[in-house]
């Protein structure tokens, strides 16, 4: 019997980015715990995974304002 975290079934692929202050500031105010101080674990990838998704499936056809309702789903569970 296998021990462990199961493996995921999409492995993450670690990317660097340059976000301008103005757009990284606020947002990792918003996706920071208030009561600790720390960052609310793994929702910023969560959140950009969602917003890429969102993109490549309205740049595929779909509805935009059903993808920023799902992303928006994402974000609610983080942001407080």
């Amino acid at each position: 019997m296998a021990v462990g975290r199961p493996k995921k079934r999409d492995r993450p692929i670690a990317w660097k980015v340059y976000v301008p202050e103005s757009v990284a500031n606020p947002f990792e105010l918003l996706t920071t715990d208030p009561v600790t101080g720390n960052p609310i674990k793994g929702a910023r990838s969560e959140i950009i995974s969602a917003l890429v998704e969102a993109f490549m499936n309205v740049s595929a056809g779909a509805d935009a304002t059903t993808e920023m309702q799902r992303v928006r789903s994402v974000a609610d569970r983080f942001i407080f």
